[in-house]
């Protein structure tokens, strides 16, 4: 029996020789080994990797100025592909020479450089993105637009192409994925490029990323799509468009990462399901977390698959910012609690069709709306406090003096605290209503982030 399942276990590929292949961007060579002599690329250790090994990627403080490409790559389950990254940075950044600016008259300059699709091209000067314009009319001195012929821009008064030097993000995802299953990737950042930082597509199953970073990247941070799992533990995505973006019949699981400061939304779930927790969401320009139907007919999917509706967990997050806190779009589902939303414009928006169950949370200080249902909407509150903010529900407003009245009418609403609660000085342990617990049933129910919930959080808030 001990030979049998050796065997076994063989043909799986979880024994067998497994190697480190090392790349380093000042060491290596094009022509070297991933052994004693490293590649310069990593995407030639991708060429040769198999079940088991590892990619083992130098932080030399050099940025890799190329995107990792993994296609039709496989590893196995207990026996992955892993890329160990050290803290290593990809970009998609690179410098635009003046001589490759074409001169247009009045001033503006062309570099052809076309993009399609999702891209978000722009151009960066001395560390920082160039103001853009919406119509090549509106150009001035200093700003730019790209076009899907290419970028034109006017330098700024006093400066030439040759004085202003100008990059752009010529590249258009860094750690892409596609039809693989099996991979690990961690301790990777990923920065400036066109479309995502870390972006996945096709059938894929048994990815893992952990202690990942991806910023100021034109589209998503993290982004999977179609029929994709992934898990990630541990990450920073932050001036993107969109934080998170995870679409289509795509499940994931994000714990322990931070999503802040992205131009459009924090985190956007829209297909498949996905679990966040432990986990901050703060100071997105829109909305959060938005929670909203996927497009699954193109994979061969039924209009009505429930792999279209979007289910999502949440649970231990805080939540600050923006326009909305969380936004449950129509025909959804979503359960969150013990989170903290706070100084959002509104708290939690549900559409009709939706559904959202709020559990032992907390939304505060919310200068609009603290909670808007709209008629049809499907909305659960059991033991949460509510700040600050107009309660809309079903066309209705509610205020303290009438919630009462709700909770006896209504099975959906019960043991909820109506009352401005107090923040210690980080601004997420609550001090008050003391104490933050109701019964139900004789069970104490305690409300907002448990002890090892706001450790956690403490960690991430810097």
């Amino acid at each position: 029996m001990k030979t049998i399942a050796i065997l076994f276990l063989s043909s799986l590929g979880i024994i067998g020789n497994c190697a480190d292949i090392f790349v380093d961007n000042v060491k290596g060579s094009a022509k070297g080994n991933g052994k004693d002599q490293p590649f310069i690329n990593i995407n030639q250790a991708v060429t040769i990797a198999k079940p088991g090994d590892r990619v083992v990627i130098a932080n030399t403080g050099k940025p890799y100025t190329h995107s990792i490409s993994v296609r039709h790559k496989n590893g196995l389950p207990g026996n992955p592909i892993i890329f160990e990254g050290n803290g290593a940075l990809i970009t998609g950044l690179k410098a635009i020479a003046a001589d490759k600016w074409e001169a247009k008259g009045n001033n503006v300059f062309f570099f052809k450089h076309p993009y399609h699709g999702a891209l978000n091209p722009y151009l960066v000067h001395d560390g920082k993105p160039v103001p853009v314009v919406k119509k090549l009319k509106d150009l001035t001195p200093g700003k730019h637009i790209w076009r899907h012929e290419g970028v034109y821009v006017i330098p700024p008064q006093g400066q030439t192409m040759k004085t202003w030097k100008l990059s752009g993000t010529l590249l258009a995802s860094g750690f892409a994925v596609h039809n693989s299953n099996y991979i690990t990737c961690r301790n990777l950042r990923s920065h400036y490029f066109s479309n995502d930082g870390f972006n996945i597509h096709g059938n894929c199953r048994g990815l893992y990323f952990e202690n990942i970073e991806s910023a100021s990247n034109g589209d998503d941070g993290f982004s999977i799509h179609e029929d994709v799992g992934a898990v990630v533990q541990g990450g920073h995505f932050h001036h993107n468009n969109y934080g998170i973006q995870d679409v289509n019949a795509s499940r994931s699981v994000f714990t322990g990462v931070l999503v802040e400061n992205n131009r459009i939304d924090g985190a956007h779930f829209a297909g498949g399901y996905h679990s966040l927790v432990d986990s901050i969401v703060r100071n997105n320009r829109r909305v959060q977390v938005k929670v909203s139907v996927g497009m699954v007919k193109h994979l061969g999917f039924a209009k009505n698959n429930p792999m279209a509706e979007s289910v999502v967990f949440l649970k231990n997050l805080y939540i600050k910012g923006g326009e909305a806190g969380l936004r449950v779009m129509r025909d959804t589902k979503v359960s969150m609690s013990h989170c903290i939303i706070s100084g959002s414009e509104m708290g939690i928006n549900v559409a009709k069709n939706a559904t959202c169950h709020l559990t032992a949370s907390v939304i505060a200080d919310s200068s609009k709306h603290a909670v808007f249902c709209v008629s049809g909407g499907n909305l659960t509150m059991w033991h949460d406090v509510i700040g600050s903010g107009q309660i809309t529900i079903d066309g209705k407003n509610y205020n303290a003096s009438d919630w009462s009245q709700l909770e006896a009418s209504s099975p959906g609403f019960k043991g909820n605290i109506l009352k401005k609660p107090v923040f210690d000085q980080n601004g997420f342990v609550l001090k008050n209503p003391a104490p933050l617990a109701t019964v139900y049933r004789k069970r104490v129910i305690s409300i907002g982030p448990d002890k090892a919930g706001i450790e956690i959080l403490k960690t991430m808030f810097k």
